[in-house]
């Protein structure tokens, strides 16, 4: 029997299964890995480009009311995909963010970032 990918034992009532799979795949040849961990607010993917750089991408969950945003994203203040970068081993806020509302435009972002 196959296991549960990473997000789903980390996020055992994740509801967004099917974008974060598309994402994974779109990114899957650059090098993403599922880093999920259930202290986050949320599954990710992440790439190490270096010693010092990482990009994240983040997938909320799809209902609203299970995500720890979930306020913020009724209200638009906060979108349901973002990707960041970190650097020199910063572990909060990213450095540099987008956030989108859509899968295919935060793939687009991430195929123009890993040109």
């Amino acid at each position: 029997m196959k296991s549960l990918p990473l997000y789903n034992r980390e996020f055992l009532d994740y509801d967004n299964d099917v974008a974060f799979d598309k994402i994974a795949k779109a990114v899957e040849q650059y090098g993403f890995r599922d880093c999920s961990w259930h202290n986050d607010t949320q599954p990710k993917l992440e790439l190490e480009v270096d010693r010092d750089t990482c990009f994240v991408i983040w997938v909320d969950y799809s209902d609203p009311a299970l995500s720890e945003h979930g306020e913020q994203r009724i209200t638009g203040e906060y979108k349901p995909y973002w990707v960041s970068i970190y650097r020199d081993g910063s572990c909060g806020y990213g450095e540099e963010n987008w956030e989108f509302d859509t899968v295919d435009g935060l793939i687009d972002k991430v195929k123009e970032m890993c040109k």
